[in-house]
């Protein structure tokens, strides 16, 4: 393996973990019913989410980041747990995922 694909690797592992973050701060957000803690949650949600597409620096490589084509399209929300309406009213309290 070449240091490129070492540095590769250590990249895709953090996204992997940031995604998994990502997963498991949106099922605590179930449990919380205060606006405080859930616009917390939410902005964690959010950072953790976006962090992989942003552009990363590494020691190899210059810049990089996930590709546009691993994002679920718009049509693939629509059938996870009620889509981001949801999702929305969930976090103003309305309904609980």
């Amino acid at each position: 393996m070449t240091d490129a694909d070492i540095e590769k690797y250590y990249f895709y592992r953090l996204y992997s973990i940031d995604l998994d973050s990502t997963k498991y701060s949106l099922r605590v957000l179930k449990r919380y019913r205060r606006k405080d803690v859930r616009h917390c949650l939410l902005r964690d949600v959010v950072v953790s989410y976006v962090r992989p597409f942003s552009g990363n620096k590494g020691q190899v490589i210059p810049k990089h980041k996930l590709t546009k084509k691993v994002v679920p399209r718009r049509g693939k929300w629509g059938q996870v747990r009620g889509g981001l309406g949801k999702l929305d009213r969930c976090i103003s309290g309305k309904v609980a995922l």
